[in-house]
């Protein structure tokens, strides 16, 4: 069963008292006993919606308050949008985070560049563009025609259109409660990025990495996010200059061997065969033979840098 609430908070007010229940607008229900559709979302937010416009454009006067005894004229508007990521593109009739658009601040397109990590490049999502998208997919004639939109752009209409400021590039937020009090940033800084303690022993450098080698792409749809993003790390970690603090070679290895060990087999496996140093072995081949592999690919290649920390 699923049912959620539409609820909202004052940002005038303190923050200490800006999120108790009695300051909290509960500004509607949607009972399950499944979540409604995309376009059928529509219906349950329509009604706060048009009061924002209203709020927005013509102003709300109240008659007397504590600092205008003589009335003040308001205006409301919707700041940030906090849901958590599926609950986000859902309220926003945008395509979920599984498909082809995965983001919807940015244009980054096909699943293929969940590993991208050239931010330079990645160029923001066009407010205009995506309102011309939503109001052509309201304006369709028939279901096949909507469907065929939504396939192309994987944007439907929403009511938060009717407001002339809204823009989801800016106003959906990454959600703090599950990012931070649920651990996402925890998961995706140890697990995904491997900043943990057993990497301080092993220090990359800021500079130019020690050699270049051309690892080649990932074929698309052949890895997960997470293995794409371990790709890129174990690639990094090949070619980047090692900080010896003042330590033996091989303790500097055995640093660099720890950091692969915390990598997914299937990433090693993936890299070894790329690089054509795939363990030779018979029986069952384990992720140690992979790093093992690897190791000997960096240590032969007589181009490793080791850089002293004085």
């Amino acid at each position: 069963m699923s049912c959620g609430i539409i609820s909202m908070a004052c940002l005038n007010l303190p923050l200490d008292i800006r999120y108790k229940l009695e300051n909290m607008y509960l500004t509607g229900i949607i009972p399950g006993l499944k979540q409604p559709s995309l376009e059928n979302l529509n219906h349950y937010i329509r009604p706060l919606i048009n009061d924002l416009v209203d709020s927005w454009e013509h102003g709300i006067k109240f008659s007397k308050t504590v600092c205008y005894p003589n009335g003040q004229l308001t205006r409301s508007g919707v700041t940030l949008v906090v849901c958590d990521l599926p609950a986000a593109r859902y309220l926003s009739s945008l395509a979920g985070v599984s498909s082809h658009f995965y983001c919807s601040a940015c244009k980054c397109y096909h699943k293929s560049t969940y590993g991208r990590v050239d931010y330079e490049n990645w160029e923001p999502r066009d407010k205009n563009k995506l309102q011309q998208y939503a109001e052509q997919w309201r304006d369709a004639a028939t279901s096949s025609e909507c469907e065929k939109l939504f396939k192309a752009h994987d944007v439907c209409y929403s009511e938060l259109w009717h407001l002339s400021y809204w823009d989801p590039s800016w106003q959906l937020i990454i959600d703090p409660m599950h990012c931070i009090l649920e651990g996402l940033v925890l998961y995706h800084t140890h697990s995904l990025l491997s900043l943990t303690s057993q990497s301080n022993t092993l220090t990359l450098t800021s500079t130019q990495p020690a050699f270049l080698h051309d690892f080649g792409e990932v074929p698309a749809g052949t890895m997960s996010s997470k293995e794409m993003m371990q790709i890129s790390t174990i690639h990094a970690l090949l070619v980047s200059q090692i900080v010896s603090h003042n330590e033996q070679l091989d303790k500097c290895f055995d640093a660099l061997k720890n950091l692969l060990l915390h990598k997914n087999v299937g990433p090693l496996k993936f890299v070894c065969n790329t690089l054509g140093c795939t363990p030779q072995k018979a029986g069952r081949t384990y992720k140690v033979n992979y790093v093992k592999a690897l190791l000997e690919w960096v240590s032969t290649s007589f181009a490793m840098f080791i850089v002293p920390s004085f």
